[in-house]
């Protein structure tokens, strides 16, 4: 649960409390916890060109419910994977209405392979499901695809 204060307007001067992004620790999703923070949204109706976190963060005013778990077929192979569905904790109203809470949902899966006790190779792909919040036009799916190198000394 992200709580934050609650903004009574939604223009460039409005300002919304809640987790500072930078330092929060540990993220629960590839996509969604960056959209507006890193990944810019269209949604933000009359501060589209402010850079102040506003009502459809990924940082503040949401619920979040996530199943995840790993399997391991292989001793040097593993497959971890996440789905998560986001809702807003408190209504979110704009100028254009009250939207839906509903947010979407967010699938992530993490491939690692050790090639050795020093080395390993990972490939995450995240997909981003947009929910009713999203207006008609803003709802595509977002698609995240990284591939790590991991060396220890």
């Amino acid at each position: 649960y992200y709580s934050g204060a609650k903004s009574t307007s939604t223009t460039a001067t409005s300002k919304w409390g809640g987790w500072d992004p930078m330092y929060r620790g540990k993220f629960d999703s590839a996509i969604r916890e960056f959209q507006n923070v890193y990944y810019a949204t269209a949604q933000r109706e009359a501060n589209a060109a402010s850079t102040v976190i506003d009502q459809d963060s990924g940082a503040s005013n949401e619920q979040q419910f996530i199943i995840m778990g790993s399997v391991k077929p292989m001793n040097s192979v593993k497959l971890d994977g996440r789905y998560a569905w986001f809702r807003a904790a408190q209504k979110i109203t704009t100028a254009s209405g009250t939207r839906s809470k509903d947010l979407g949902s967010e699938l992530d899966l993490t491939l690692t392979y050790d090639y050795t006790e020093d080395v390993s190779f990972g490939l995450l792909a995240g997909w981003f499901f947009p929910g009713k919040y999203w207006i008609s036009g803003q709802d595509d799916i977002a698609t995240d695809i990284v591939g790590t190198v991991k060396v220890a000394f």
